[in-house]
Order: C-alpha cells, then structure tokens, then sequence
C-alpha cells in the first residue's frame, strides 16, 4: 500500500442494495486524485478492499467514494459518524485521464464509483468522447434503475435499464445482472453484454473504439482478454 493520508468523515449517504457514498475531508489526497486511483479504507484497525473514487473536490478538500457492506470492515466502517477519522491507503492502480473519440466503459460492483469519477473529470474539462456508452454489470445496483431515453443501436431487444445519474449527463447506459433477473437488465455478464454488442458495430467504429474497465484485478484481465480478442483500443 502508498503513503497513508489522515481524513475525517463528512457524511455517510446510504444507498439501495447495501451500498455507502462516503465523503471525507482529506486535502492533500483531493489535490492529486485521478480517475480510477483507488484506495483502502482503515477505520477501527480495520482495512477495506480497495475502492476507487467516485467523486473529488480539490478546492474544497474531498474525496467520495463508493463502497459496499460486504464484510467487518466495511460493516464497521458503515457505522462511523461525522467527525470521525479515518485513514486512507493508496492502493497500486493505474490512473486513466485521456479522453479517447469513443469509449465504452465497463463497470463492475462498486467500482461504478470510478465510472462515475472518470466521466465527472471529462465533464469538469470539457473533453467528452464523441461517443461514449456504459455497461454497468452488479447483481444489485447503489441507484434505482430507469428506463433509458437515450438509443444505443445494436443492444439486445429489451435491454433498456439505465443509470439515472448517466442518463443526466446524456451517457447512454445499460446494465447488466450475471446472477438475477431484473426488469430491464440483460441476464448475463457485462462482457457477454459487450460481445453482443460489438458484433453490431463496423469494422470502422470497432479501430476507433477504446474499452475502460473498471473492476477487482481478476475482472480486469478478463476484460484485457477480451479487449485482445477483438482487436480493440
């Protein structure tokens, strides 16, 4: 792990299917954040997964980041109050910040935070890709799902459900459950979602496509792997 960083809780926002946004005061770290830098979590002597950041305000001095409640740290974690501190670790990955012509992102669980984080850093820069869609794969969502405004061509019929927060910023989404069956949502993996997807598109669009995965080491390769498989940035 990097060099720690002190930093005290500013708030704990509770979302759907067991998921926590928690914001926290840490100055130095806000300073020199990128998208999908990711970090652990120590509260109690006890330290979490590492999760990426969601969102950062440097002139404020805050980072947010998005996590599950999956096992005792987090559980603890989940409970700390305003106020409290905590110490954040960072963790060995790759940060990304180059906004390519067209991008697919793929999400994983709560490293949708770093989706997030990613995009609010192109936004904050005004370099959006000329196209840019999202696949957000989790059995469980931290939003309520919606229909989606916004056409993707070539996505499986019925395959509607969108991130609403995406959908605000005019990304288009879909989502996708490996393990559930939920209304709207493509019943298999992100990646299955992908390939699909990809068989739709020209030769053309395909060399001018660059994936960004967001996820746990094991879930990256295999989206490495696929990236290979078909040729892709």
């Amino acid at each position: 792990m990097g060099t720690p960083y002190q930093a005290v809780i500013v708030q704990q926002s509770y979302l759907p299917a067991d998921y926590v946004q928690l914001r926290a005061d840490c100055p130095a770290l806000a300073q020199t954040a990128l998208p999908r830098q990711q970090v652990h979590i120590v509260y109690q002597q006890l330290t979490t997964q590492p999760y990426p950041f969601m969102q950062v305000n440097a002139d404020e001095g805050w980072i947010e980041v998005l996590y599950p409640i999956t096992d005792a740290a987090t559980q603890a974690l989940s409970q700390a109050q305003q106020g409290q501190a905590i110490e954040l670790q960072l963790a060995a990955s790759p940060a990304i910040t180059s906004c390519p012509q067209r991008a697919l992102l793929l999400s994983q669980g709560s490293h949708f935070g770093g989706l997030v984080f990613l995009l609010s850093y192109w936004r904050q820069r005004h370099a959006m890709p000329l196209a840019c869609s999202a696949i957000i794969e989790a059995d469980a969502f931290p939003f309520r799902a919606r229909p989606s405004q916004l056409i993707i061509s070539g996505m499986p019929a019925g395959v509607i459900a969108a991130a609403p927060l995406l959908e605000d910023w005019q990304v288009a989404s879909r989502l996708a459950t490996p393990d559930t069956a939920l209304v709207g949502c493509f019943e298999g993996t992100g990646l299955a979602l992908a390939q699909e997807w990809l068989q739709s598109l020209s030769p053309m669009i395909k060399q001018e496509l660059t994936v960004i995965a967001f996820g746990n080491t094991d879930w990256v390769q295999q989206v490495e792997a696929f990236k290979q498989e078909f040729a892709l940035l």
